[in-house]
């Protein structure tokens, strides 16, 4: 019990990204392969969406989960989702069930029996003419009271036939809205699984509209680095035409340019550097990936600067690697 709610808490602050970048990606790499966990992390997230539409989500947590909604293709579609069903929820708690009404209905419906026999019966004793007036009386207005009573049971079972229509649009409504997020779930699975090729260093990736081969170096950001300490080593096909450098993007800020250098690690030579302000904003969990001919990469040690400009800060990092053939 108390190892499910530890989970339950690492899952919220995944979700929420108040885990540090080394935590989101062992988080990440364990629930790629464990579906429980995969399954756990859905339902925490259902019970935060819920939370968020209900107004019971903490104040300091809402830009974070709006933040993780963003990165979702159906994100704020899910959000959609979970008010719809909240509302048909409380609509079906708001409409009383006349079970007692409905038991008055039924007891209307059985005419008393043989009561046309003893009115003619009474009828054939001779009475005084007031005590059959009186009678006259009392049975007019008894049956206006049957009349009445006759038209309160239609109403009431119509009443009871829109309840029972409505009740049921209302399931099919709630039907159409699961299917919608069961395909959500399908297309986050789909979407966390093509992260995860992207995490992969080394891994190649065949365009299919070109037909030269083209291989991938994820690349990690190091902010304070010993020189003494050994650059990650990347491997060079012989046969690869094209390198593609993947950098991914961490952080709050939403960036709108940046600017490229790669070189040398000794600064000696100047490989390409580049700027491209004013571009669509690049959020946090995108990648940025740049392209390059593999020709341009000798047996060496590189270093990449990569300078992300935002209108509120400028955030530079380097990476390091070096080239080894295969």
């Amino acid at each position: 019990m108390e190892q499910k709610i530890a989970d339950r808490e690492k899952l919220t602050a995944y979700l929420l990204g108040k885990l540090s970048g080394e935590e989101q990606d062992a988080l990440a790499e364990q629930y790629f392969i464990d579906d429980e966990l995969f399954d756990r992390l859905l339902e925490v997230k259902a019970d935060l969406i819920d939370q968020y539409v209900r107004g019971q989500l903490p104040a300091a947590d809402r830009p974070q989960l709006e933040s993780y909604l963003d990165k979702l293709p159906d994100g704020w579609r899910e959000v959609s989702v979970a008010r719809a069903l909240i509302e048909v929820i409380d609509e079906e708690n708001a409409i009383e069930k006349p079970v007692a009404i409905q038991t008055v209905a039924a007891s209307l419906a059985t005419e008393p029996s043989g009561w046309r026999q003893t009115f003619a019966a009474w009828l054939a004793q001779p009475v005084p003419a007031f005590v059959m007036v009186t009678g006259l009386i009392v049975l007019g207005g008894a049956l206006i009271w049957l009349i009445q009573l006759s038209h309160d049971k239609e109403q009431l079972l119509a009443q009871t036939q829109q309840r029972e229509a409505r009740q049921e649009r209302s399931l099919r409504e709630v039907e159409r809205k699961l299917a919608e997020e069961q395909t959500s779930n399908a297309q986050l699975r789909q979407e966390l699984e093509r992260e995860r090729r992207l995490r992969e260093p080394q891994a190649p990736v065949q365009s299919p509209a070109v037909s030269s081969p083209m291989i991938s170096w994820l690349l990690s950001s190091t902010a304070i680095r010993d020189p003494g300490q050994p650059s990650e080593t990347v491997r060079l096909d012989p046969k690869a035409k094209t390198v593609a450098l993947i950098i991914p993007v961490r952080g709050k800020q939403k960036y709108t340019g940046y600017e490229v250098e790669l070189k040398t690690e000794d600064g000696k030579r100047i490989l390409w550097k580049d700027s491209l302000p004013n571009t669509p904003p690049i959020r946090s969990g995108q990648n940025i990936v740049f392209y390059r001919p593999a020709r341009e990469f000798a047996e060496a040690s590189y270093k990449l600067t990569l300078t992300l400009i935002s209108d509120q800060e400028t955030r530079t990092r380097d990476y390091y690697f070096t080239v080894a053939g295969q």
